[in-house]
């Protein structure tokens, strides 16, 4: 018998497919799956994030698994629904983000939503409808992906074309650079005329990080902005990692260090992280994320720290190795949802299961200490992550070296090898209208 070592499984389906192979022992990465959320996006999907349990996409498709849904979707375990009239999203000098603030939804970058028509540093969604910041307005558009929470307030970057009028003093007076949305209205955060296009921020040790397109990395400290790193190109995305500071983005240099598009801030200087990424024209890291204790890079390239990784790799602690498979192009974002990893691009697989642009990586439940029966297949897995892909538990310290399953039956919906009161049950509890 031999022993599954993937499965690949279709979020909101019920059928799993079972990809066989062999191994010597069981190990706790036999169940650890990549999914589909149904049909995915039409095209690129450029931030994720969990919302009231939902996991929300932001992009610049205008069509999710079929359905006309323009620019933000959310998925609700089963399917894809719109937020509103959804968003006009344009991609002409970045990537737009989402994130929430005081409860709500917040959307920033490039954009509009369909019911507002008219351009705001960012917009947010009350769980109802779109609604904007107070009523100052910007003659130009909103910088691309830059928003964070600092001090409680909503913290954005903006384009330096991009001016919003100032609150008492319209437009004579515009504010620029790095915004501050302190309930009532938009103030500028302190000296920004040497910012060009933040496009990340981020709040590491209580102060303000920024940076921009230039390669400049400011701390905001509450009065003044400090210069902390100079890059020879984009900051694209920042995170803390056990402590320190991670910046990624399009740089091969950190204050003259090679350090390949990564770096690691040590509080005194940058610090190159086992060799960076690359293998590819124009490589690049758009987004970090800290995932079960693992710091894991998201972005455009082939290999890492010398090793061969498609697109998102994962951080040892001495070394990069690629993330569960890869993905077969680019990842533009990543974030955490129920148990697992989100992850948004513009991809169609991820460690080669189908999944178009978006897609979560579910790992073990806990290290397998038994054997489970699937559509007549045989994984070792633990109780608890069989009952979740709806198997037959053979017991602990069963193993599938020594243990057949019967045959697949398309009755036998339980996967116990028999057709019995069980399996009606199961067709009892799902009973009525399908979805439409």
């Amino acid at each position: 018998m031999t022993r599954s070592r993937t499965i690949t499984q279709t979020i909101g389906s019920v059928g799993l497919l079972i990809g066989l192979g062999t191994a010597a022992a069981p190990v706790a990465g036999d169940c650890d799956i990549w999914s589909a959320f149904g049909g995915g996006a039409g095209v690129q999907v450029y931030s994720v994030i969990e919302y009231e349990g939902d996991l929300v996409i932001l992009g610049t498709f205008s069509t999710v698994d079929g359905m006309q849904i323009p620019g933000i979707a959310a998925w609700d375990g089963t399917s894809w629904y719109p937020l509103g009239d959804g968003l006009l999203v344009a991609l002409i000098d970045g990537e737009p983000q989402v994130g929430v603030f005081d409860g709500d939804l917040v959307v920033t970058g490039e954009l509009i939503p369909n019911s507002v028509g008219f351009y705001q540093p960012a917009f947010r969604w009350d769980g109802s409808a779109w609604d904007t910041f107070g009523d100052q307005q910007c003659d130009g558009a909103p910088s691309v992906g830059s928003l964070t929470i600092y001090e409680g307030d909503l913290i954005v970057g903006l384009r330096l074309t991009g001016a919003c009028e100032h609150h008492t003093n319209g437009f004579d007076d515009p504010i620029s650079g790095v915004l501050r949305w302190n309930g009532e209205y938009w103030s500028q955060v302190g000296d920004t005329s040497d910012f060009h296009r933040v496009r990340a921020l981020t709040v590491f040790e209580g102060d303000l990080i920024a940076g921009d397109d230039l390669g400049a990395i400011r701390r905001w400290d509450g009065e003044s902005w400090e210069l902390i790193g100079q890059m020879d190109d984009q900051i694209l995305t920042f995170t803390e990692y056990n402590g320190d500071l991670i910046t990624g983005g399009r740089f091969t240099e950190a204050d003259g260090l090679t350090v390949n598009q990564i770096a690691r801030w040590t509080g005194e200087h940058w610090v190159a992280m086992a060799g960076g990424v690359g293998g590819v024209s124009d490589p690049r890291v758009n987004t970090l994320v800290v995932f079960n204790d693992e710091l894991i890079a998201g972005g455009d390239f082939t290999s890492a720290g010398g090793q061969s990784a498609d697109n998102i790799a994962r951080w040892t602690g001495a070394g990069w190795e690629e993330f569960e498979g890869g993905a077969n192009n680019r990842v533009h974002a990543a974030a955490p949802f129920g148990d697992g990893l989100a992850v948004g691009g513009s991809f169609t697989s991820l460690g080669g299961v189908s999944a178009t642009r978006v897609g979560m990586f579910t790992p073990c439940l806990g290290p397998p200490i038994g054997a489970c029966c699937v559509n007549g297949n045989c994984i070792e897995v633990d109780e608890q992550f069989c009952a979740t892909i709806g198997g037959a538990y053979l017991g602990d310290e069963t193993f599938c070296d020594d243990t057949d399953c019967p045959p697949a039956c398309p009755a036998d919906l339980n996967s116990d090898g028999v057709v019995d009161v069980l399996d009606l049950l199961m067709v009892l509890e799902a009973w009525g209208a399908c979805p439409d």
